[in-house]
């Protein structure tokens, strides 16, 4: 209880029966290309316009700071209060298995974020680890080495 009051990031995702009353919330529960909407909203999503639209409602009528969409083999969309959208193509090479991938992502971004990373910088990162658990069948843990040696070899 003590962590979650003193930290800099959310630790725990809010269920859709409760996000619209929880204030500040950094991201939101996932929203999907495959049309099957955000439960915040009541949208479905079909194309890059209802994706930009609805990272702009969720902004404003969660007043978050930031939401960030996972979308599939789309990769991230990231909305920033007061700044332009931003999309970060996926990061995955060979698609074995998408078990766990949100949960990934949701993780290295919390992580990121709470030891200083920006918006911007966590969403990186949390793309290519998500990108890596897609390359392997089964949950399976990112080593951390790895992931960082992954990001570095793509950027050389």
């Amino acid at each position: 209880d003590n962590l979650r009051r003193n930290s800099p990031a959310p630790v725990n995702r809010p269920r859709p029966r409760n996000v619209a009353g929880t204030p500040a919330v950094d991201w939101p529960p996932r929203a999907r290309l495959d049309g099957s909407g955000s439960p915040t909203i009541r949208m479905k999503i079909k194309n890059d316009v209802d994706i930009s639209e609805v990272g702009k409602k969720l902004l404003e009528k969660l007043n978050a700071k930031n939401v960030l969409l996972t979308l599939g083999e789309g990769g991230i969309a990231v909305f920033e209060k007061g700044k332009e959208e931003k999309r970060m193509p996926t990061k995955a090479r060979k698609v074995a298995d998408v078990s766990g991938a949100g949960d990934t992502v949701i993780s290295t971004l919390t992580m990121a974020i709470a030891t200083g990373a920006n918006i911007l910088e966590a969403s990186y990162l949390a793309n290519y680890a998500g990108g890596l658990v897609c390359e392997e069948m089964g949950i399976v843990p990112i080593e951390l080495d790895r992931l960082f040696d992954t990001v570095l070899e793509d950027n050389e």
